[in-house]
């Protein structure tokens, strides 16, 4: 079975329950192997993360919302649950004793701040990013925000070699630093 998700458009659109029962199953004890070796939580948080994810995979693929369709579905999934599983970390109660002196209303200023700040970034990046042809998007992606290695990107992408996958990452990039100068956005809001 071919888990790229360009194949596996057709079965899910047509809600093929025999194939997407054995991508839940097949994809599952990896997905469930990896974040529990790599996020401090609960089993039962990784289990409820793997059961949104899979959703949101399904629905997503099924509604044309996967803009990356020659990646293995594994890795959109584990990006998906990447996102839910920092969701459920940020939502366990922190030690407040270091925060006693800080007003309330300080902090709401400073979050919002933020906030506003960091999606403007994504913003701008997602815009860039869709300037690109589908193979930088992917290598990009795959480079700065899935943590791939080279060698990973020339496997997923199937480029020859590791020395393919940097050197259309080094292409890529220049890409992207020449949009980034002809809209003159500060480099440092992309940081």
């Amino acid at each position: 079975m071919d888990l790229r998700i360009r194949s596996l458009i057709k079965d899910i659109k047509e809600d093929n329950h025999l194939v997407l029962k054995a991508l839940y199953n097949y994809m599952r004890p990896e997905f469930l192997s990896w974040f529990s070796r790599h996020y401090y939580c609960r089993i039962e948080d990784v289990e409820d993360a793997y059961q949104r994810s899979f959703n949101i995979f399904y629905f997503n693929v099924r509604e044309d919302k996967v803009a990356m369709q020659e990646i293995k579905a594994s890795t959109y999934l584990f990006s998906i649950g990447r996102n839910i599983m920092l969701q459920v970390l940020n939502k366990e109660p922190k030690n407040k004793t270091s925060l006693e002196n800080v007003h309330e209303h300080a902090l709401e200023h400073v979050s919002i701040d933020y906030d506003m700040e960091d999606a403007y970034r994504k913003e701008v990046i997602v815009r860039l990013l869709n300037q690109l042809d589908e193979t930088c998007r992917n290598v990009l992606v795959l480079s700065f925000y899935r943590d791939f290695s080279m060698e990973s990107i020339a496997s997923e992408l199937n480029f020859k070699s590791e020395s393919v996958a940097k050197k259309k990452k080094h292409l890529c990039m220049k890409k992207l630093k020449e949009l980034v100068d002809k809209h003159n956005i500060v480099r440092d809001s992309l940081a």
